[in-house]
């Protein structure tokens, strides 16, 4: 990251990873930003993604996140960076990414980049600290002081990503991004496998089922469902061939933060449909009173018109080619 390609062997020690989790606060106008997400054009072997190589990135960021938790207190970078976040991915989302570009835009690159730190860090909190402490890593340092106002981080972070994953047209250009935000959910809402008593009152659970991110549930739930009717595969520019840019492979080489091409069969095997069919069934799953995702699966109707099951009236849902999901 940075001027130089990042690398499991050197990551740890990345200047501006190290600068980013220290304890300078950093401003989310500061050049630091781009700096961080920009990366150098060389051109490098594909690396697959595979459980090995992700044991291994999380083993080797683990000194950064765990300073990031310690730092982040005083300096809150990570409020500033998922902030920063948002902000970009509005504006990808406005400018409708066309499936004519032959590549990933550089400026989208950015903003995947950001969500992929934003996930690994995410999945370090959910993995290492409590609900209460993680909900304080999101939220401005002076949060909670009587002239600093409401912070609504949290529900602006989960409602920027449901509305990615709705209103984002999915495009060859577009695939990895929607996959990033589909695992970062998927990262935040594991947090019930470390602690069960939290499944109905998480906050996260909370925005996603009745907080603002909830207007977004019947697009949301047709989003995903639609992903693994299509079943998109990674698009193919991410494979290194004799025809692949080498721009391309070191976009993605760098993205994956992995090591060779040892497994390079492995990728074919991360699926954007298959992550968002996993997504939904934990939404559709949860045991919340009026859930939304499973409501809205009940009153699916098929292309024909004919609903499954007899909707309730005015209730909103949508078509889809049932046979598309079992073809």
């Amino acid at each position: 990251m940075g001027n130089n390609c990042s690398s499991l062997e050197n990551i740890a020690k990345n200047e501006y990873l190290c600068r980013l989790c220290g304890n300078e606060s950093i401003n989310e106008n500061d050049p630091f930003w781009n700096s961080l997400l920009a990366f150098s054009l060389v051109d490098l072997d594909l690396v697959a993604v595979s459980s090995s190589n992700s044991k291994l990135l999380e083993d080797t960021v683990m000194p950064l996140c765990k300073n990031m938790s310690i730092n982040n207190v005083k300096t809150g970078n990570f409020h500033t960076q998922v902030n920063y976040f948002i902000r970009r991915l509005d504006e990808v989302i406005t400018h409708e990414v066309s499936d004519s570009e032959n590549l990933i835009n550089p400026f989208t690159w950015q903003v995947l980049n950001c969500l992929f730190i934003i996930r690994n860090i995410c999945k370090y909190f959910v993995c290492n600290l409590s609900e209460e402490v993680i909900i304080q890593q999101f939220l401005r340092p002076d949060a909670g002081s009587s002239d600093s106002g409401p912070d609504n981080t949290i529900s602006n972070f989960i409602g920027s990503l449901t509305k990615g994953l709705t209103q984002l047209p999915v495009h060859e250009t577009t695939i990895l991004l929607h996959l990033e935000m589909v695992n970062t959910l998927l990262a935040i809402l594991g947090m019930v496998m470390y602690d069960s008593d939290c499944a109905t009152n998480n906050v996260f659970y909370i925005e996603i089922m009745e907080g603002e991110s909830s207007k977004y549930a019947v697009p949301l739930t047709k989003s995903l469902l639609t992903s693994y009717a299509m079943f998109d595969k990674l698009p193919s520019y991410i494979y290194k061939t004799d025809e692949a840019s080498s721009l391309s492979s070191t976009l993605w080489s760098v993205m994956t933060l992995g090591m060779s091409g040892s497994a390079r069969s492995e990728v074919k095997h991360v699926n954007h449909g298959l992550q968002s069919l996993l997504l939904l069934l934990v939404l559709s799953n949860h045991p919340y009173t009026g859930n939304m995702y499973t409501k809205t699966l009940a009153t699916l109707i098929d292309d024909d018109k004919q609903p499954l099951v007899k909707p309730e009236v005015g209730f909103c849902t949508f078509c889809l080619d049932i046979d598309s999901i079992f073809y």
